[in-house]
């Protein structure tokens, strides 16, 4: 008697049960992680729409080969022009998945043992670039305090120098975090910690909750439309601050200044303050003093090419579910909180 062939399993079902079971019910994983793997997974639906010419609804996790991860990976270095670094974090959403699927669905072991056995791409970690205190207030300058938009922005990136938090951790501010001389900030991994805050930015971010009538549980920074304020929408603004202070500030001009550099600009003012490094690990969130340490070496290497620069030191060699549509509706609403 012939086997009774089974239906191929959905990948839109196994998405769902990946989400809801393994990283919200069993690891309690944080949203900024939700939001990092559902960002990978609608890039990755979209290329297997593109690839197989099909449908969503026909999707199924068979497809989802080690050749076709590769594919993908390669397709978000060179034609999305991602860097390696964020390439391995897509790398990493997907070897998550695969765990998740050989758990619940051990016929495919051996489809998805291969793509757990994908490696990590090396790369050369480029030295940590950061501001000068004459480009960081250049930058503040830039903002027109009497607008809305222009005092919004100011306080953000105020605020954003004062604490040194990851781009993410600015976005998820909510009103009530803020306090008399300190904040709290939501961390990676679901670690919060409290920064103390200037008095300066304590009274501009008062001023903002007051000027925009927040409630204590709205986003402390919003948009035009009322909405949080985004990743890509606080690039935007300090890129055109940017742009516009190399006019008065020679060494902007050709910078790529990102929202990560003014949190390496925090941590490289502390230490040469004379912070302690371990609480310059607190401050900015690091979970490992190693991660830390990097602006010990990046302010070493920065002086060390200021000398050779200035010719007083010679350079040296060596530095070296049912399948619907509804899918993408439903990675949507993982962003939702």
């Amino acid at each position: 008697m012939a086997m009774r062939e089974t239906k191929p399993i959905s990948l839109g079902e196994m998405l769902e049960s990946f989400f809801n079971k393994r990283l919200i019910q069993q690891q309690n994983v944080s949203q900024n992680t939700i939001n990092s793997y559902r960002d990978t997974w609608r890039l990755l639906l979209n290329y297997l729409v593109s690839e197989k010419k099909i449908s969503i609804t026909r999707l199924t996790i068979d497809m989802v080969t080690a050749e076709v991860i590769l594919d993908f990976l390669n397709h978000l270095e060179t034609q999305r022009k991602c860097s390696i670094n964020t390439r391995n974090q897509r790398r990493a959403a997907i070897r998550a998945f695969a765990s998740h699927v050989i758990l619940y669905e051990p016929k495919y072991m051996a489809q998805f043992e291969r793509i757990l056995s994908i490696p990590a791409k090396n790369y050369e970690k480029k030295m940590l670039g950061y501001l000068t205190d004459e480009e960081m207030n250049c930058i503040l300058s830039t903002f027109n305090r009497s607008t809305p938009d222009g005092f919004r922005n100011y306080a953000l990136f105020m605020l954003m120098y004062n604490v040194g938090a990851r781009v993410s951790e600015i976005i998820s501010i909510k009103c009530k975090d803020v306090g008399t001389n300190q904040i709290l900030i939501h961390g990676k991994s679901s670690k919060d910690r409290i920064v103390p805050i200037w008095p300066e930015t304590a009274k501009l971010l008062s001023q903002l909750i007051v000027k925009e009538n927040l409630d204590p549980d709205r986003n402390l920074f919003l948009n035009r439309k009322k909405e949080p304020l985004t990743r890509s929408g606080i690039s935007y603004i300090l890129a055109t601050a940017s742009t516009k202070a190399a006019k008065e500030c020679p060494t902007l001009q050709g910078r790529k200044t990102s929202p990560h550099t003014i949190r390496h600009t925090t941590a490289m003012h502390l230490l040469q303050s004379g912070t302690d490094l371990n609480l310059i690990r607190m401050w900015l969130g690091h979970v490992h003093l190693d991660t830390t340490h990097g602006y010990i070496e990046a302010d070493i290497k920065m002086k060390r090419n200021t000398l050779e620069n200035s010719g007083i030191l010679k350079p040296s060699k060596g530095y070296t579910w049912n399948p619907t549509d509804e899918v993408k509706d439903f990675l949507n609403t993982l962003g939702i909180k």
